[in-house]
């Protein structure tokens, strides 16, 4: 375990060297034009200009409302991952640097607002310098740099991770209001100290001959001290490496240095970043879930939606404190499971005893359970030399809308929205999270999921299942022994992680998005949105989202996002539009301003184009939760959904329904309600994911990867598959009044 977590801030270094010698130029500007206004009556803009085209096709019910479309979790290749998995050796593209994220939102994905949130375990000062100089650099562009074509954030990346439930937290990514460096932090706060090695040993695992250029950032990275602890930040030098271990700490921190500033925890249920214990119970405490800066939550991302609840476990615990595996049901098959059948059939082709067989079986189980863990997942290496193919789906949410990577219930959304526990004489403690989507885009691709093209330069995950992504991330081949073995740090000393990478390729996707209701274009604007929670996410469409409380104590409509109290039963409106089809190619204005190949490389020559046709909204599914009164409230009958469906009548306008909950009075408890409009389906990278094939019974008995390695599937394959786009409303919370 040491070891493998070892390697890991090893090679979080040694990604930092490279791209961090240049934070990269913007393409050449065309700063004649002025901003981009939105005429209420629908008229289209006389430029060509990207945000111009997504604006004059907006609709706005009010004059003072506009929908906006932004990426809020993105990553340059100054983040140790996204270096890494940029290498030749992985079938990278080389770096992408802060720079070349401003361009494409601007050129190719035309988002109106976006985040750099690189991780902040590798950034130095220095870099984090660069990173805000570039960021003001890109919002500057036009007349007026604070209400113009594409409003920057600036932002870095909390990458906690832990190995048990106690001292778990998650990621979150800490984004902050204001650009100018007087309402901006010296430097990032990092979960984690830096670790480098001037040997740069990773890369000779990898078989990269090209050190040379990152022994100067090894040696930087190397030479800069880590903060002394509990002191107040504003205190410490600008060039020292602040790190927070748990999220009071981050918070402390943050008020020290008194910004306006966001906290979005995200990827809550992926298996990869949260041990098989996470619980988001443990985090209901206060000074966490009373964070007044975290008023929203990640729901989806390229590593899956992490939204719903399910009852399954992957384990139980007995009365001994020992881990147990659950029996297998229509909806869910344990990993534990799977491997005692794969050592099953081995032994039984061995032509062994049955009574060995079944010991062998059940010794498999407990392996497979007691792995230890680490960076990801490891139990499947209990079974030797075990295929990807031969898992089948098991440890993955088999009725989910495309689930994160072993998906954890105790992490997703909603058992999160579902948590409480009254308090005397206080106000109840709950998380209060409004819903945002982000791509969480590792190539400098703020909001990639405009289209639905180049799986393979646009999912950094694909490239972990190269031949050579998989030599580095598993053990050596071994023999297919009819008997399991026990998962121990020995194992895979030789390699960097424990990680089932080629099912990983297969359940990547494209990203979301998080659309807000704004009054303009500003970034005060923008921001107010997002404290307030009126927004919304979607899966990467560009859909048109409203929900509102009609009947609401303050006498008119409360957007989504809203807390009330009241004693009458609520009463809602929602509307919904589908996103608009895409034209292939770009619009002139690109061609015009990148240049034939800046827009191959940048754009992969397909960018943000819509026609005049939009999707259709098929149905409205509104969910209710009722929080807790205290923990040992079960969660599952809490969590509604869908706890009524809409619907839609075919209509290009969209759709428009009303509903009330009419227990609401009489069962004299607290709820949250929001929607998900759902769009009639279309194809979708890696929209299969597994692509499973199913029995009479509803078993999975072949899957079709979406392989990173070539020899499987072409990298020019996008694996595409239909599936429903959806939206996300942010709830509104109604609060029972009792007097």
């Amino acid at each position: 375990m040491k070891k493998m977590v070892v390697l890991l801030l090893l090679a979080s270094s040694v990604a930092a060297a490279g791209p961090h010698k240049s934070t990269g130029t913007l393409a050449n500007q065309d700063t004649s034009y002025s901003n981009a206004k939105v005429d209420p009556a629908g008229t289209p803009l006389p430029t060509g200009r990207p945000t111009d085209l997504m604006n004059s096709l907006r609709t706005r019910p009010a004059d003072n409302e506009q929908i906006l479309f932004g990426d809020l979790h993105v990553h340059s290749t100054v983040s140790w991952d996204a270096f890494v998995f940029s290498l030749p050796v992985f079938g990278g593209t080389g770096a992408h640097p802060p720079a070349e994220a401003c361009d494409f939102a601007r050129y190719c994905s035309s988002l109106d607002f976006f985040a750099l949130t690189d991780h902040a375990e590798t950034l130095t000062p220095r870099q984090w310098g660069e990173s805000k100089r570039v960021l003001r650099q890109c919002s500057a562009v036009g007349q007026n740099k604070d209400d113009g074509d594409l409003i920057t954030f600036t932002g870095f990346e909390w990458t906690q991770a832990g190995t048990t439930a106690e001292n778990h937290y998650g990621h979150r990514n800490v984004i902050f209001r204001d650009q100018d460096e007087e309402h901006l932090p010296k430097r990032a706060i990092s979960p984690m100290p830096p670790y480098f090695d001037p040997d740069l040993k990773i890369l000779e695992t990898l078989h990269e001959p090209r050190v040379g250029p990152y022994v100067a950032m090894m040696q930087e990275l190397s030479k800069v001290p880590v903060c002394t602890p509990d002191t107040n930040t504003r205190s410490l030098p600008d060039n020292c490496f602040e790190v927070a271990l748990t999220p009071q700490d981050l918070s402390r921190k943050l008020d020290q240095w008194g910004y306006d500033a966001l906290v979005i925890p995200h990827g809550t249920a992926w298996g990869l970043s949260n041990p098989p214990t996470a619980d988001w119970a443990h985090e209901l405490t206060p000074g966490i879930a009373n964070d007044k800066r975290q008023s929203l939550v990640e729901v989806y991302s390229g590593h899956g939606n992490s939204e719903e609840y399910r009852g399954w476990r992957e384990f139980t615990v007995g009365a001994d404190g020992k881990k147990q595996c659950p029996q297998p049901t229509k909806d869910y098959l344990p990993m534990c499971w799977q491997a005692g059948h794969l050592i099953r059939v081995r032994c039984e082709a061995a032509h062994l005893p049955e009574q060995e067989c079944d010991r062998r079986e059940i010794e498999a189980r407990q392996r497979e359970l007691d792995a230890p863990v680490g960076f990801a997942a490891a139990g499947f290496l209990a079974v030797p030399d075990a295929k990807t193919e031969e898992w089948m789906d098991a440890g993955e949410c088999r009725d989910c809308f495309l689930p994160t990577w072993h998906h954890n219930p105790l992490g997703s959304v909603q058992y999160i929205l579902a948590l409480g526990q009254d308090r005397e004489g206080e106000d109840p403690l709950r998380f209060r999270f409004g819903m945002i989507g982000s791509t969480d885009n590792h190539n400098a691709m703020p909001g990639e999921g405009y289209k639905e093209v180049a799986r393979w330069n646009s999912i950094l995950l694909l490239r972990l299942g190269t031949p050579e992504g998989k030599r580095f991330f598993l053990p050596p081949p071994s023999d297919p022994k009819p008997e399991s073995r026990p998962v121990t740090p020995d194992l895979y000393s030789s390699s960097w992680a424990t990680w089932d990478v080629e099912r990983t390729n297969s359940m990547a996707i494209t990203g979301g998005l998080v659309a807000v209701h704004a009054t303009n274009r500003s970034r005060a604007a923008i921001w107010d949105a997002l404290k307030t929670r009126n927004v919304y996410a979607t899966s990467g469409e560009r859909m048109l989202l409203w929900m509102n409380l009609l009947n609401g104590p303050k006498g008119t409509p409360q957007p989504m996002g809203s807390a009330v109290r009241m004693k009458n039963n609520p009463e809602f409106e929602v509307k919904a539009v589908g996103a608009f089809v895409q034209n292939p190619g770009c619009p002139d204005f690109q061609r015009r301003v990148l240049g034939a190949k800046k827009l191959e490389t940048l754009c992969h020559n397909e960018c943000f184009n819509p026609s005049n046709r939009r999707r259709q909204i098929t149905r409205i599914e509104i969910v209710r939760i009722r929080p807790q009164h205290n923990p040992s409230e079960p969660v599952g009958p809490l969590i509604e959904d869908p706890w009524k469906t809409i619907q839609c009548t075919p209509n290009a306008a969209g759709c428009t329904a009303k509903f009330s909950d009419p227990t609401f009075a009489k069962g004299a408890r607290d709820a949250l309600y929001y929607v998900r409009a759902i769009q009639e389906p279309s194809p979708a990278v890696n929209g299969g994911q597994l692509r499973c094939k199913f029995d009479a019974e509803g078993r999975c008995i072949k899957v079709n990867l979406c392989s990173g390695d070539p020899a499987k599937t072409s990298p020019t394959d996008d694996c595409k598959e239909a599936i429903e786009e959806r939206a996300w409303s942010s709830p509104i919370f109604v609060d029972f009044q009792r007097q």
